[in-house]
C-alpha cells in the first residue's frame, strides 16, 4: 500500500520560492551581484565534484527533484535551510511504498531547459543513468545511501525509482546538485561518448537552474546570467560575477573596501577583524561542518590506534578554536559534531592538549624513530594553512615531521578520493546531506571511496547498517551512541574544531540564505 506524500507541498513551495519580503521590486533588479570566494571549483560538472564549496557553487545552475525548506525565523540578517524538512522542487509530490524501496515522483509540467528541451521524466532518467555510466560522485547521491535497481518513466511527468533497500535519506540526497538533471541535447552536441561529454562539461554548462553560465575563466571568475526559462522564483539579480581569490589579504581588502557584495572563504581571523566595520555585516551560522585532519589508517604507523590517539592529545584544540576559528567554532572529539542530532555531549568532550600523555601513548604504541608524512591543504583555504602550521610545530615534539603541501582544487580532490590514503589532509568537511545516517554511510564504511581516513571497524559498520534499518529515532540514537564510543576508542582522525559557516555581506545586502549543500545564490541580494 502506498502512502501518498503531498505533505507541505504548498508550504514547502512558499518557503523555498516566496520567502523574501518585498520581492516585487528586487526580482527585477538589474544590478550586478559581486561575490568573492576563496576557492575555485575543481570542475563545473555537478556530478564530479565532492566538496561542499563546489557543490554549493553549482547548485543554482542545475535543477534537482527536491530542496530543503527554508527556515525564515533563523535571524534578522539571514535565513537557513531547514534540514529536517524536504520541500518539492522539480518534483511537485511523491509517493513512497510501504517497504520504503519504491519512490514515485510527479514532476512539474511544461518546464524547459534554456535550449527549449523539456525537463521531463526522460531527462531525469537519462541524466541519472549518465551519472551511473560516468562513475562520478553523483551516482552516490542518486543512490541515496542504497542502490538504484531500476528507473521507470510511465509518462513524461512520472519517474519511478526502485531501490535495493530502505534509504531514509533518499529524498534529502535528491536535493544535492550531484543529482543534477542535465540537458541531453546540449551534451550530445559536444561529444559522442560519455567520456567526451564529461570532459566538455567540466568547464561548460548544460543545466536548467536559476542561472545559466555566461563566462568561465578557469581558476579566476564565473559570470552567471538569470535563466529566462527558469520555472522557480526569479533570481534577485540578473547578473552574478563570482571572483575566485585565494589570497586571504586580497579577499579581506576587497570585502573591507566594498568591492565585493558577499565574501565567502575568508579566514576566521580576517572575518573577526571586520566585527567593528560599519560597512559590512558578518553572518555566522552553526553548521554540520568541521575542520579535521584525516589520517591514513591503513598506512604504518597510522594503522596503530595508540599512535593515532597520541596525535589527538598533541592537538591544541582550545588554541585552534581561539586563534584560528576566532571563536567561530567549538572543540569536541567524536564522529558527530555538535550540530548533528546524533551528537552526544557527554560522550564527545574534547581531548585536552597534553604532550606528556601523547608521548606516553607513543611509547605504548611501540612506534619508534621519526615519522615523516605529507600533509595536504587546499589552495585558498587559509584556515587550513594555519591549522597545518600549528600541527607541524606541536607534532614535531613527538617525532612526527609534517611536510605541508598546498595543492590545487583538482589535485586536492584527487587526494581526497584516492582509494588508498597515503597522506594526511586538513579538510573542511561535513556531509552534503547533514544527517547522521548519511555521514556514517560514507565516512565509517571501509569500502566507501569517500571514507576520509580509510577507517575500518566491522562492529561500527554493522551498527551503521542497524541504524539505517531502525525506524525508531530513540533506538537509532542508542546505536549512534555505541558508534561514538567505538569511534573514539579507535581515534581514526584528528578533529581541529566544529566550524560555523561565516560570510561577510555589504550592509545593503538584505537577503541571504545558508544551505549546507546549496548556496542558493539566486535568493541572495538587495
Amino acid at each position: 500500500m502506498k502512502k501518498r506524500i503531498m505533505w507541505a507541498a504548498l508550504l514547502g513551495l512558499i518557503a523555498v520560492f516566496a520567502y523574501a519580503k518585498g520581492q516585487g521590486d528586487s526580482a527585477a533588479d538589474q544590478k550586478i551581484l559581486k561575490i568573492d570566494i576563496a576557492t575555485a571549483p575543481a570542475s563545473l560538472d555537478p556530478r564530479a565534484v565532492a566538496s561542499l564549496e563546489d557543490l554549493g557553487l553549482l547548485s543554482s545552475l542545475y535543477p534537482t527533484l527536491t530542496k530543503h525548506a527554508i527556515d525564515t525565523g533563523f535571524s534578522a540578517d539571514a535565513y537557513r535551510e531547514n534540514t529536517a524538512q524536504i520541500a518539492p522542487y522539480l518534483a511537485e509530490s511523491w509517493d513512497i511504498s510501504a517497504d520504503g524501496k519504491q519512490y514515485t515522483f510527479h514532476l512539474r509540467r511544461e518546464v524547459k531547459f534554456p535550449s527549449g528541451a523539456p525537463i521531463d521524466a526522460a531527462a531525469v532518467k537519462w541524466s541519472w543513468e549518465h551519472a551511473f555510466a560516468s562513475g562520478t560522485t553523483g551516482a552516490y547521491f542518486i543512490s541515496g545511501g542504497s542502490s538504484v535497481t531500476s528507473i521507470e518513466t510511465p509518462d513524461s511527468n512520472t519517474v519511478i525509482v526502485n531501490l535495493a533497500g530502505r534509504a531514509p535519506d533518499f529524498l534529502a540526497a535528491l536535493s544535492s546538485v550531484g543529482t543534477a538533471i542535465l540537458d541531453r541535447t546540449v551534451l550530445e552536441q559536444h561529444g559522442a561518448t560519455v567520456e567526451e561529454q564529461n570532459r566538455w562539461l567540466a568547464s561548460h554548462f548544460a543545466g536548467g537552474g536559476a542561472y545559466v553560465l555566461e563566462n568561465y575563466e578557469s581558476g579566476t571568475s564565473l559570470t552567471l546570467k538569470a535563466n529566462p526559462a527558469f520555472w522557480g522564483e526569479a533570481p534577485r539579480h540578473s547578473t552574478v560575477i563570482i571572483s575566485f581569490i585565494a589570497d586571504d589579504a586580497t579577499l579581506l581588502l576587497r570585502a573591507r573596501n566594498g568591492q565585493a557584495d558577499i565574501t565567502l572563504g575568508l579566514s576566521k581571523q580576517s572575518v573577526a577583524s571586520l566585527k567593528n566595520n560599519g560597512a559590512v555585516k558578518i553572518i555566522s551560522i552553526p553548521a554540520a561542518t568541521w575542520e579535521l585532519v584525516s589520517l591514513p589508517n591503513r598506512l604504518p604507523p597510522f594503522n596503530n590506534a595508540k599512535f593515532r590517539e597520541a596525535l589527538t592529545y598533541a592537538t591544541p584544540q582550545a588554541q585552534l578554536v581561539e586563534n584560528v576559528a576566532q571563536g567561530y567554532g567549538a572543540a569536541y572529539y567524536g564522529p558527530f559534531p555538535p550540530a548533528f542530532a546524533a551528537y552526544n555531549a557527554a560522550l564527545s568532550a574534547p581531548r585536552p592538549f597534553d604532550i606528556a600523555k601523547a608521548k606516553q601513548l607513543i611509547a605504548e604504541s611501540g612506534v619508534t624513530g621519526p615519522v615523516n608524512a605529507d600533509l595536504y591543504i587546499r589552495e585558498g583555504v587559509n584556515d587550513q594553512q594555519q591549522i597545518a602550521l600549528v600541527l607541524q610545530d606541536t607534532w614535531k615534539q613527538l617525532g612526527v615531521n609534517l611536510t605541508i603541501r598546498q595543492v590545487s582544487a583538482a589535485e586536492y580532490q584527487q587526494a581526497v578520493g584516492a582509494e588508498e590514503k597515503k597522506w594526511l589532509l586538513v579538510r573542511y568537511d561535513g556531509p552534503s546531506i547533514p544527517t547522521p545516517g548519511w555521514l556514517a554511510a560514507y565516512d565509517f564504511v571501509s569500502a566507501s571511496p569517500f571514507n576520509q581516513s580509510n577507517y575500518s571497524n566491522p562492529e561500527v559498520e554493522k551498527l551503521v547498517a542497524d541504524a539505517a534499518a531502525e525506524p525508531s529515532e530513540a533506538k537509532r540514537q542508542q546505536i549512534y551512541d555505541e558508534i561514538t564510543k567505538l569511534w573514539i576508542a579507535d581515534s581514526p582522525r584528528v578533529v581541529a574544531y566544529a566550524q560555523n559557516f561565516t560570510a561577510v555581506l555589504k550592509k545593503d545586502i538584505a537577503h541571504f540564505v545558508f544551505g549546507q549543500n546549496d548556496l542558493l545564490i539566486h535568493l541572495w541580494g538587495r
